[in-house]
C-alpha cells in the first residue's frame, strides 16, 4: 500500500503539470488550425501532445523536484537543461507528428518565440510555487515557535503561582 500512495503522490504531482503542458500545445495547433480555416484538432494529436507532455512534466519533476534545496549554480544547470530538453521535444514531437503542416517560415519563427516565452512563464510559476511554499513554511514556523514561547511562559507563569501558593500558610 505504501507503494501505491507514493506512485499516487507522484501521478498527482507529474499530471496537472503534464496537462498544462498539453493544453498550451493544443492551444498552439488550434490556433494555427484556425489560420488554415480548420475548425478542430485530431484525437491522435491530442493524445500525441499528451504523450509529449508527460515526457516534460517528468523532466521538470526530476530536475525541479527539491528546488529549494538546490544551489542556486544547480537551479540554472537545471533550468538550462529543462528549457532545453523541452524545447527538443516539442520541437521535435511536432516535426514528427506533422502537427503544423505546411508552415511557414515567419509562422515557424512566431511559434518559436511564443514556446519560448510560455518556457520562461513555466519556469517563473515553478520559482513562484517554490518562493510561496518556502514563505508558507517560514510563517507556520514563525507561528509555532510564538506558540511553544507563549507555552512555556504560560507554564513557568503557572509553576511560580503554584509555588507561591505552596508557601502560604493559613492560620
Amino acid at each position: 500500500m505504501e507503494m501505491f500512495n507514493k506512485i499516487y503522490k507522484f501521478g498527482s504531482i507529474v499530471k496537472p503539470k503534464a496537462s498544462l503542458y498539453c493544453l498550451g500545445i493544443i492551444f498552439f495547433i488550434y490556433i494555427y488550425n484556425l489560420f488554415n480555416d480548420i475548425y478542430s484538432v485530431n484525437i491522435l494529436i491530442i493524445l500525441e501532445t499528451f504523450i509529449a507532455s508527460i515526457i516534460i512534466a517528468l523532466i521538470e519533476y526530476y530536475y525541479f523536484n527539491n528546488y529549494d534545496e538546490l544551489s542556486d549554480v544547480k537551479r540554472k544547470k537545471n533550468t538550462i537543461i529543462w528549457a532545453v530538453l523541452s524545447n527538443i521535444i516539442i520541437i521535435f514531437s511536432a516535426v514528427i507528428f506533422d502537427w503544423f503542416p505546411s508552415i511557414t517560415v515567419s509562422v515557424s519563427v512566431l511559434l518559436l518565440v511564443i514556446l519560448e516565452i510560455s518556457i520562461i512563464a513555466m519556469h517563473y510559476s515553478i520559482y513562484i510555487v517554490n518562493l510561496t511554499d518556502t514563505n508558507d513554511l517560514n510563517d507556520k514556523l514563525q507561528k509555532y515557535q510564538e506558540y511553544k514561547k507563549n507555552i512555556k511562559i504560560l507554564y513557568f507563569n503557572t509553576a511560580l503561582n503554584n509555588s507561591y501558593l505552596n508557601n502560604i500558610t493559613f492560620v
